[in-house]
């Protein structure tokens, strides 16, 4: 039998595969603008560039109007540890890629507030 827990970690499984696919398919060797764009692009860009999983989208400020009012450090903490609210809600901690440093995830979740606000 197959529970809501092990159909959240075959998503997650899935996520993170799909934004490693699509940043070595479209990967290309432009400097970024933005120090966090990379990492963003990299480990965030697939679930927060159309909503994947209840994520707040890159550029709605509608999204993330209720996450900045909460304050930059709710932020990071959130991108740094996760979200694994009920429901649809499914955040790995540091975007699924454990190997960023908490310097490289906060200049993410800057670029994707620069992006949102």
């Amino acid at each position: 039998m197959e529970t809501t827990r092990s159909k959240a970690g075959i998503a997650f499984v899935l996520t993170v595969l799909a934004a490693v696919l699509f940043t070595i398919a479209g990967t290309q060797r432009v400097t970024p603008a933005h120090p966090g764009q990379r990492t963003y692009e990299a480990a965030c860009a697939a679930c927060h560039d159309v909503g994947a999983y209840g994520a707040p989208r890159a550029g709605n400020t509608h999204d993330w109007a209720p996450r900045l009012a909460r304050g930059e450090q709710s932020l990071y903490t959130a991108a740094l540890t996760g979200r694994n609210s009920s429901g649809d809600r499914l955040m790995p901690p540091r975007g699924g890629n454990p190997r960023l440093s908490d310097a490289e995830v906060k200049a993410a979740v800057d670029y994707l507030v620069a992006r949102s606000r």
